[in-house]
């Protein structure tokens, strides 16, 4: 009996004083491989070594000039010891226990140079899965920041192409803030991603002042913005990262759930000076490459509004309960189409289909209709813009047009009722009665029968290459409707 308890305890003894080997050649191996980094300073507490081939490093601290991460626990299930003898990580598991990211924005380093020389050289690294519980990620000039509630992802790496695609099992994140250009904020209440379906839950796109101090912070017209996102779910998600880390976003389908998008312009300012390409260059210009085949709109509003002079009150145009698909059309050379419908100023049924192209060089094509509108609708809007008043129905107009950078032409046809137009001073205070007489007379006659595209237009518009795609389309349907009408 004795002899076999002093076996036992000579084998505890043992498999402790292995243990405590493998511990000291782990520290001593990461302590000699530290030695060696001269661009990035780590540091750890300890780091300790269990039978089952588990690693735990403690109070880790990895930086430099460009970022600091602290972990408070590192956990490495399962390490390749033949890969770590070759200065390199591969590992069934990696979990990071509250770690904190904070990127540094140091004034000194001021060259692409600086900052490569600055980045250290990390191992190759192959780990299958890595799970963050809880965590926070930001940066030291507040550009970016967000709270990770948790993390457990899958990395499926193309050795080949040097591709690392991440399969998110579960995650979330909440008050992530971005600042996206000088004026212009992002600000996610909620991300969740299950089994790769993302759904984001309040999230807006915001200039970081209101519209009554557009005055202030602006010299010349540009838009003020407020977009918001109750909710968006992206299925098929999948991010993607190369050996650069440089990152790609795809997904089969993105649904966005009742967005509001309001775009408010202070006339008071001057008009905007430099060339605008005719689609944003948010197509082309972005950070991260996005791969979305089709992305739904359902039950969105858009209201576009300005402010003429102090006096005036705001006016506005707007678009509700719009039900849109923007699809990729032409992968070859990344045509784009949008098909949509939406009650336009509370009243009639305007319908769009568009198709445009990233270069913005290229031609694009619209069409569609509007039906059963009353044009009292947009007298909110056309007093203030061209202090005129009009009255009538319109029963339906059917629009086709092309353009480019350049122009636009088309044609219009359309079936009306009782149109009449009242024309007013500057102050909108007195009737003009013998401009409104004469341009009445010019008003052609009713269809004659109801239903019949009777009235029809050829028109050719020259863009302002000051103004966007939706300005070209607005000028050019508004001279199809004025050469149809009169």
């Amino acid at each position: 009996m004795k002899k076999g308890l002093v076996f036992l305890l000579i084998i505890l003894l043992g498999v402790f004083a292995l243990k405590e080997i493998a511990s000291r050649v782990i520290n001593y191996q990461l302590k000699s491989k530290l030695a060696t980094l001269d661009s990035v300073d780590v540091n750890y507490e300890k780091a300790s070594f269990s039978l089952s081939n588990h690693i735990e490093i403690l109070a880790l601290r990895i930086s430099n000039k460009n970022f600091e991460l602290y972990i408070p626990k590192l956990s490495l299930n399962n390490p390749s010891w033949l890969a770590l003898a070759y200065g390199n990580i591969q590992l069934d598991k990696l979990v990071l226990n509250n770690p904190s990211f904070t990127k540094c924005t140091s004034s000194s380093i001021t060259n692409k140079n600086e900052i490569a020389a600055t980045t250290p050289t990390l191992p190759q690294i192959n780990v299958d899965t890595v799970e963050i519980i809880s965590g926070t990620v930001n940066t030291d000039d507040d550009k970016f920041s967000t709270e990770i509630a948790g993390l457990f992802m899958h990395l499926m790496v193309d050795a080949k192409h040097h591709i690392y695609d991440v399969y998110i099992h579960h995650s979330k994140c909440q008050n992530t803030f971005v600042q996206l250009g000088e004026f212009e904020r992002l600000f996610v209440k909620h991300l969740y991603v299950e089994m790769n379906t993302l759904q984001i839950n309040e999230a807006k796109i915001y200039t970081a002042f209101p519209k009554n101090e557009v005055v202030q912070n602006f010299t010349e017209e540009k838009s003020h913005m407020y977009i918001e996102f109750p909710k968006l779910i992206a299925l098929g998600f999948r991010p993607q990262f190369n050996a650069d880390f440089d990152l790609s976003l795809y997904a089969e389908r993105l649904l966005l759930d009742h967005p509001l998008l309001e775009f408010f312009k202070d006339k008071r300012l001057k008009p905007y000076s430099k060339f605008k390409p005719l689609y944003n260059e948010v197509l082309t210009d972005l950070p991260i490459a996005l791969d979305f085949p089709e992305i739904m709109v359902e039950k969105g509003k858009v209201v576009y509004s300005f402010k003429k002079d102090a006096k005036s009150t705001e006016s506005y145009l707007n678009f509700e309960n719009i039900n849109a698909s923007l699809y990729v059309c032409n992968k070859t050379d990344g045509q784009l189409g949008l098909m949509g419908e939406s009650n336009f100023m509370n009243d009639g049924l305007l319908t769009l289909n568009l198709k445009f192209p990233k270069i913005s060089s290229a031609y694009f094509e619209a069409s569609g209709t509007l039906k059963n509108f009353d044009v009292a609708a947009l007298n909110s809007f056309s007093n203030t813009a061209f202090s005129t008043k009009i009255e009538g129905k319109v029963n339906e107009v059917v629009y086709n047009l092309y353009g480019n950078n350049d122009y636009a032409k088309g044609n219009l046809s359309m079936d009306y009722e009782n149109i009449n137009i009242s024309i007013f001073n500057e102050t909108k205070s007195k009737l003009k009665k013998v401009v409104t007489g004469l341009v009445n007379l010019f008003v052609k006659e009713d269809s004659e029968n109801k239903g019949e595209l009777k009235a029809t237009a050829n028109f050719e518009v020259t863009r302002n290459q000051q103004k966007s795609l939706f300005n070209l389309l607005w000028v050019s349907l508004r001279e199809g409707i004025i050469k149809a009408v009169i």
